[in-house]
């Protein structure tokens, strides 16, 4: 009998939500599904079309998408016609830290419980330290979508979308770079 509560404590707290891994189903954010969604499909959600960068500049494609009710600046790139990249800048129309706010409210009503949730201070040049946020969800699939507070600059953010493909692609590059 002892052994059955043992084992049965033991299950219980391995399924604790502590414990499990938070994954969503499906990431889909405004109709992109990452490594499904066509160039045609993302032109459609964007709200003025895609226009293509420079080849000097990666070729990356690029428009204007209204996610959460905010207007971002986004860039993607695509393997084999399916969205491998979708990578949006905020805090240029709005303050990033009301735009990421408001974009990680409606991913946790969307998506649930994050799979990561991390906040960590930064601290400038002057030594002015800085609050901010991590958060990211991962579905089945093993796509990502990652929102920050703060990205290469203090008041700019980003959000991204990527596929598992391009992860594991990013992952062996970094391992062939290892020394």
């Amino acid at each position: 009998m002892k052994n059955i509560l043992y084992a049965a404590a033991i299950i219980y707290f391995f399924s604790s939500p502590v414990f499990a891994e938070n994954l969503t189903n499906q990431i889909n954010v405004i109709g992109l599904i990452p490594g499904i969604s066509t160039p045609a499909q993302v032109s459609a959600a964007s709200n003025n079309g895609l226009t293509k960068l420079s080849k000097d500049l990666g070729g990356l494609d690029m428009g204007m998408f209204t996610i959460g009710g905010i207007d971002l600046h986004c860039s993607m790139s695509f393997d084999k016609n399916k969205m491998e990249l979708f990578s949006c800048v905020t805090g240029m129309f709005a303050s990033n830290v009301e735009t990421h706010n408001i974009l990680k409210r409606g991913f946790q009503e969307k998506f649930g419980t994050p799979y990561i949730d991390k906040d960590t201070v930064v601290r400038n040049k002057l030594g002015v330290e800085y609050n901010t946020n991590s958060v990211s969800w991962k579905d089945k699939a093993g796509n990502f979508l990652i929102l920050r507070m703060m990205a290469d600059k203090l008041d700019q953010g980003d959000l991204t979308i990527e596929s598992n493909e391009f992860s594991q692609k990013q992952e062996q590059q970094e391992n062939a770079r290892r020394f």
